[in-house]
């Protein structure tokens, strides 16, 4: 019967007539820890692997903090370091490092920063030098700094994934 709803029985079992097709829909309901979230901060002051507060997250990356960003010519730390006040690359670099980071972690990354980053990636890091970014035109600059925000929002706690304590 069509919107039929049955509960299984002890011997994991149903019976179906003959000819009637069955869909059966199944919801997990097992809860899933999100991880927690660090700042660019903290991101910027656990990168020296010579330091004991080193984070081993950022072995992750194919050099470690050394790892060449983009086309920046510079390294993911020194990226992280540069003041942010040189422009969008640097303030949606900064965010987007930590962002990055925090999913190598085992922070749960909602869809929605989740496409931030594939987007950031694919549309403005893999396109552009801090030079060209400087030279975007004023909307081009405010998308950015907007995605930069919503990925200092998640890296603070704000997207559904709590800061770390």
């Amino acid at each position: 019967q069509q919107g039929m709803s049955l509960e299984i029985g002890d011997n994991n079992a149903v019976t179906v007539a003959n000819g009637d097709a069955v869909v059966c829909t199944f919801t997990n309901t097992a809860q899933v820890d999100p991880g927690c979230t660090y700042t660019q901060g903290y991101w910027k002051t656990h990168a020296d692997p010579s330091k004991k507060q080193f984070d081993p997250t950022w072995n992750l990356l194919p050099n470690g903090p050394a790892t060449t960003f983009f086309l920046s010519g510079q390294s993911y730390l020194r990226v992280m370091k540069a003041n942010s006040r040189l422009g969008v690359y640097y303030i949606l670099g900064q965010q987007y490092i930590a962002a990055v980071l925090n999913g190598l972690s085992g922070a749960y990354l909602p869809a929605v920063v989740a496409d931030a980053i594939a987007d950031a990636t694919a549309n403005f890091f893999s396109l552009y030098t801090p030079a060209q970014a400087a030279k975007l035109s004023q909307e081009a600059r405010a998308y950015w700094i907007g995605v930069a925000g919503l990925l200092d929002s998640y890296n603070n706690g704000s997207e559904g994934v709590p800061h770390c304590e």
